[in-house]
């Protein structure tokens, strides 16, 4: 089980689920945010961004500009078949027309993952290059959400709001992380083309895929 994630020390989590990165996002006015897993994936940002309140304490304002913030490669960032990830996500007004692009990791311009918003139905999506899923329940504005992400072996599983949403395979054919590490982007896509339009507060990466009870401890501790 995943404990103990208020602590200042390292998250101790259990062999299985180990923990590459958590940006709280609780800095303010700077352009470089600290990794608190104490792992040194500092992000910095690229364009425009601010700060609003968050789900806890800051969380950063993609709303103003295409901004991003870029994470170095580390082989800590090569993924298989087996990862999580999960954070809080807000629409301050309404929910933008279009898709709307919240992470990215490449290896290289053919090998990515994306999690974003859908372009027709506000709806949370998981893809690769040679797979995709999008969640069962769509976004709604003025209201934090957390969105979780879990895959073991083709099987991905999308959670909103501490509960499994859609659960299905994926074709892993191509799997994006199998040919080495690449850096990770937070916010728009890494061409600038598609913003994010939304606030993103407490970001965490890990190595492992995550359960139902993992994803209900990492959403109510912090």
């Amino acid at each position: 089980l995943i404990d103990n994630l208020m602590s200042d020390v390292p998250y101790p989590f259990s062999d299985k689920k180990k923990l590459v990165a958590n940006w709280k996002f609780d800095e303010d006015n700077t352009f470089v945010i600290e990794d608190a897993s104490e792992k040194w994936h500092t992000g910095i940002f690229i364009g425009d961004h601010s700060w609003v309140k968050g789900k806890y304490g800051n969380a950063v304002n993609f709303t103003d500009a295409k901004g991003i913030m870029f994470v170095d490669k580390s082989n800590e960032f090569i993924f298989h078949l087996r990862f999580g990830f999960a954070f809080w996500i807000y629409y301050p007004d309404s929910v933008p027309q279009g898709k709307r692009v919240w992470l990215k990791h490449m290896t290289d311009r053919n090998k990515f993952m994306t999690i974003s918003k859908n372009a027709g139905d506000n709806k949370v999506c998981f893809a690769i290059k040679t797979g995709s899923l999008c969640s069962n329940t769509p976004l709604t504005a003025g209201k934090w959400h957390h969105i979780a992400i879990s895959m073991e072996g083709e099987m991905v599983s999308i959670y909103i709001d501490g509960r499994l949403d859609r659960q299905a395979p994926v074709d892993i054919s191509e799997i994006w992380g199998s040919q080495g590490p690449g850096p990770f982007y937070i916010g728009a896509n890494v061409d600038g083309a598609e913003a994010s339009d939304t606030y993103i507060d407490d970001l965490f990466i890990f190595n492992d895929a995550l359960s139902a009870g993992d994803v209900k401890e990492v959403m109510s501790k912090r």
